[in-house]
């Protein structure tokens, strides 16, 4: 939860592997959303890298909160709780019609 809501208020963000898990944020074809790191040397290097490069605190920052407004915004949140309740409903009727 703390993940999404440094994502959501365009904190850049450094994370390991268990922070980010589910979230696409540095997959091949997606916008670079967070950066990983999973023990303490590669901390240090990202948290320098972004000391270091401006350009890359605000691309963090735009795509994370992107990514955010795009795929966990309460309208697809809610859309995507629909969806599960309407396909149980539906299973549970086929299975008591057999």
């Amino acid at each position: 939860m703390r993940t999404l809501e440094a994502l959501a208020t365009g904190t850049p963000l450094v994370a390991s592997d268990y922070g980010l898990e589910g979230l696409s944020v540095d997959s091949p074809g997606t916008p670079l959303g967070a950066m990983r790191a999973n023990d303490v040397d590669e901390y240090v290097y990202a948290v320098g890298r972004l000391f270091q490069d401006e350009k890359l605190q605000e691309k963090l920052s735009n795509n994370g909160r992107a990514l955010i407004e795009n795929e966990y915004a309460w309208e697809q949140m809610t859309q995507r709780y629909e969806q599960v309740l309407l396909d149980t409903c539906s299973k549970y009727l086929v299975e008591s019609q057999e």
